[in-house]
């Protein structure tokens, strides 16, 4: 009897026997009339009882109106046992069998017990072999065979690959199309083979062996095409996510990438068509600019050569010939010449074999010193002008001056690589606002693939900006406006190192979702003056532009709700939004249409509360505003980008220029805002130090930004060539 499982509310009862064995001299069965009937066995008649006996022993098999199999046990010497089972459905049915095939008497054996396989298959209605394969289920432990609830003769481990090698190596078939065939193409091909089965047993071999789950996942990661399997963009999309925020908080962790990352990582650039080799090492134009700019990279020691083109150290000597290179010296405009020798890279990596050593400020192939160029791009950045006419004020052409700026805008570095450190106040802005590219309409769309349509130009550039230093954290361009793009543009954020505690938007709910996914420590906040601004638009769309006039009810409903948030504390606030929301089934009742202005007021009056008489969250997202009508200033001057990669380098040269430009003198003080901006660039409002001081000592972009932009370049970054 060990391992027996018996049924619920069985209990044994058991006696020695004279010889030191044991054996059944009753068995209690509480009654289970409450459970439900089986739906097999609702419609089943009554069976006379089976009635066997063996050896004095006397077994009574019924099935009872109610479904109730009721089961005697009469002994030689008149000892009687009943059991009394109702099963619930075809598996607990077998189970209960397979019970009363280990009820023995001490003349039978475990192997022979006194239940024969005939006497049961009779009172049950199923065939002896079926109980033996049951049996043999059960002492395989084949649980799964066991517990199918299916009626009717099961499949084998053979059977099932049977099935399933037709769909995995049918060769009357090209091998994309024959993974997907159907259930009845594969009966036909068991068909051809002389072998006969059932739609019904060719599905379950499918979902046994776990071929159709597969094949079903597959379909929803991939996309088949005449080109063979592509993957689903969406599906793309979120693995990218994911494996973002992996590294991201792996980098903070300080742990490197792993090999599953590395490959998978590896797999992704393929499939997206990005570059797998690792990305070269900055020209050698980025590193003027850098020492010009920011004054971060040294010259090389005395007697020390290095490749610009891959920064190697390993170069040796072509010859003593010097060459020389004519450029234009920026403060006299006039013709030099400076010389330099052309050396040996040795370096493996380095995509040159070799390189001329010019002084520094002359770069390799221009005519321009990076002075020069740096003075040129300023002027067209600060000026807030045409690029037509900043060159015409530089003195070079249009097409000079528009290549200076996408150069120096691909090859800008962000603030936290030069400072080294991540400053913000923990209060985040974020807004976007939809730019054309490309700016004009040629055929075929360059660099923009969205479909045809109405807003196939429209692009959408974002930015994040630290409400109270006016920072420009992050920006960047989308072709659309959806939550995977604002999880993208916040995930970037992240990478950056900035970890905001407020997040403040305008009422786009697209960045609900994301802002809990990548910051679900942040609060998220929106913008009490957005909120009132759609408020009203709602009260337009349902009682007409001319509300005022035609419904005086609904003039007042506006001002109740502009009245929410004129109050200075949190309990006066929620007094007046209750008010407000006791009025709905009066106006409701009146025009049905209102409810959407209460809906409204219940969904985003949690988000809009929370400032109230919170000193780190502003009311609105005016900060951010004022950020975006400053690009707007110098994107009217363009009405668009020629391609997204312009775009993108554009924005990079404005975030640079931005946050080094110092604000006016005479800007007025801000009621309630005690940081004085006056004379201040946003990196020194967020704790920068970029004139002196803490490391780095200097930095020349910032006087660059406060010197006289259209006069020569300034004295700080103004680099003397020498003639070796």
């Amino acid at each position: 009897m060990a391992g027996c499982r018996w049924p619920c509310g069985i209990s044994r009862v058991l006696r020695e026997d004279g010889g030191g064995g044991t054996y059944f001299t009753g068995l209690a069965l509480g009654s289970l009339s409450a459970m439900p009937v089986c739906a097999e066995h609702a419609d089943r008649p009554a069976q006379a009882g089976v009635v066997r006996e063996a050896r004095g022993w006397q077994v009574t098999i019924e099935l009872a109106e109610e479904g109730t199999y009721e089961v005697g046990l009469t002994g030689p010497r008149g000892d009687t046992c009943f059991i009394r089972y109702r099963p619930v459905d075809e598996f607990d049915q077998r189970m209960f069998l397979l019970f009363l095939r280990h009820i023995w008497t001490p003349m039978d054996t475990p192997a022979r017990p006194f239940l024969r396989q005939e006497w049961l298959a009779a009172a049950f209605g199923v065939c002896q072999e079926v109980i033996s394969r049951w049996q043999s289920y059960h002492r395989a432990g084949d649980w799964r065979r066991l517990m199918s609830r299916r009626g009717g003769p099961l499949l084998s481990t053979d059977q099932i690959r049977q099935i399933v090698d037709v769909w995995a190596r049918n060769p009357s078939t090209g091998s994309g199309r024959r993974f997907w065939l159907t259930r009845e193409e594969v009966q036909a091909h068991l068909a051809a083979q002389g072998v006969e089965y059932s739609g019904h047993q060719i599905q379950e071999a499918g979902q046994l062996s776990g071929f159709l789950q597969v094949r079903r996942r597959l379909r929803q990661m991939l996309r088949f095409t005449d080109e063979g399997p592509q993957w689903r963009d969406e599906v793309l999309i979120q693995r990218l996510f994911e494996l973002n925020e992996t590294l991201i908080a792996r980098l903070e962790a300080g742990e490197g990438l792993t090999e599953q990352l590395t490959l998978e990582v590896e797999s992704l650039k393929q499939v997206l068509g990005a570059p797998v080799t690792p990305l070269k090492k900055p020209l050698p134009l980025a590193y003027r600019w850098q020492q010009a700019l920011f004054g971060q990279w040294q010259e090389m020691e005395d007697g020390s050569v290095q490749c610009p083109h891959c920064g190697g150290s390993q170069v040796s000597g072509k010859g003593h010939k010097p060459e020389r290179k004519r450029y234009k010296d920026p403060q006299s405009g006039q013709w030099c010449e400076a010389q330099g020798h052309r050396y040996f890279c040795h370096d493996p990596a380095c995509p040159f074999g070799t390189f001329i050593d010019y002084p520094a400020g002359v770069p390799l192939h221009s005519q321009w010193t990076v002075e020069t160029m740096i003075w040129g791009v300023m002027v067209y950045m600060h000026m807030r002008t045409t690029y037509r006419r900043a060159a015409d004020a530089v003195g070079v052409s249009h097409v000079t001056l528009w290549r200076w700026a996408m150069l120096m805008g691909q090859q800008s570095l962000p603030i936290a690589t030069l400072f080294g450190v991540v400053r913000s106040s923990g209060v985040v802005g974020i807004d976007e606002k939809w730019v054309l590219v490309p700016k004009r309409r040629p055929e075929p769309v360059e660099g923009n693939d969205k479909p045809a349509g109405k807003r196939q130009r429209w692009m959408y550039v974002y930015v994040a900006v630290d409400v109270y230093t006016y920072d420009l954290l992050h920006i960047d361009i989308y072709p659309y406006n959806g939550k995977k793009e604002a999880r993208a543009f916040l995930q970037a954020l992240q990478a950056k190192g900035y970890r905001p505690q407020v997040i403040i938007t305008d009422m786009n709910q697209d960045y609900t979702e994301p802002i809990r996914e990548v910051f679900s420590e942040a609060e998220h906040h929106e913008c009490v003056f957005h909120a009132l601004q759609w408020a009203q638009r709602l009260i337009k769309e349902v009682y007409g532009n001319d509300y005022a006039e035609t419904y005086p009810e609904a003039a007042a409903l506006k001002q109740h709700i502009y009245k929410i948030f004129d109050a200075k504390t949190r309990r006066t606030v929620d007094k007046r939004y209750e008010a407000v929301m006791a009025l709905e089934e009066e106006y409701v009742a009146q025009m049905a249409e209102a409810e959407r202005i209460f809906g409204f007021l219940k969904r985003h009056y949690p988000k809009l509360a929370k400032a109230v008489e919170n000193p780190l969250t502003p009311l609105t997202n005016n900060t951010v505003e004022l950020v975006i009508r400053r690009f707007d200033q110098h994107y009217q001057n363009m009405c668009g980008f020629d391609s997204i990669e312009t775009a993108r380098a554009y924005l990079n040269l404005f975030e640079l220029v931005y946050r080094f430009t110092p604000f006016v003198q005479d800007n007025k003080p801000v009621k309630g805002r005690e940081l004085d901006i006056r004379g201040k660039c946003p990196l020194e409002l967020a704790g920068y130090d970029i004139v002196g001081g803490a490391p780095p000592p200097d930095m020349p972009m910032a006087k660059i930004m406060r010197a006289r932009i259209l006069g020569l370049p300034p004295e700080s970054v103004r680099q003397s060539v020498q003639s070796p």
